[in-house]
């Protein structure tokens, strides 16, 4: 199972990538040198995709391959336009026993303590991630013609623009309280 580190400012084909069997470990160019190297440890990463402006940072590494991107593009690459078309062809006709809870992405964030710390996102906890968004948004534009109704009833009772801010964020402050409630109730 590979590891892919990418550092780039431009696009990548992290998709096609993992769809050819690899867990994407994307790496912010910001980042301290010595952050990186820490990344590149812990996360197990076997290869990272740079841009050529990145090359000085990874001439000393020893178990991972030091791969120079052409403009953020992997196609460029030598050897591994293979390793793409095999993950977009993958992508097609996934087996029935593909197993959607391996690891996908390992994204490190520097938390409270300055180190990094890495987060495991498989496939179904990105899709999970997704459908909750599309939900919210299904949500709130249902709830958008009821919310006009109530504005304009509440303008033509006399309620100014302070009066409605003032009121839709107390009521937003009020649920989150009862659900931080719930939440420290039930745990």
């Amino acid at each position: 199972n590979c590891r892919f580190a990418i550092l780039s400012t431009g696009r990548f084909m992290a998709t096609d990538l993992h769809r050819a069997g690899g867990v994407v470990v994307p790496m912010d160019p910001a980042l301290p040198e010595a952050d990186m190297h820490t990344i590149l440890h812990y996360s197990g990463a076997n290869m990272i995709f740079h841009d050529a402006e990145y090359i000085d940072r990874f001439e000393n590494l020893k178990d991972v391959q030091s791969i120079t991107m052409n403009a953020g593009l992997m196609e460029d690459v030598p050897g591994l336009s293979a390793v793409l078309r095999r993950g977009r062809m993958s992508g097609v006709n996934l087996p029935s026993t593909y197993d959607t809870g391996k690891p996908a992405v390992i994204s490190y964030t520097s938390g409270t303590t300055g180190l990094a710390k890495g987060v495991v996102h498989s496939q179904d906890s990105i899709l999970s991630d997704l459908r909750q968004c599309i939900n919210f948004i299904n949500l709130a534009t249902a709830r958008s013609s009821t919310r006009a109704r109530e504005v304009g009833m509440r303008k033509v009772l006399g309620a100014r623009r302070l009066d409605l801010i003032a009121y839709f964020l107390g009521e937003s402050v009020f649920l989150s309280l009862i659900a931080v409630g719930f939440a420290v109730l039930f745990w």
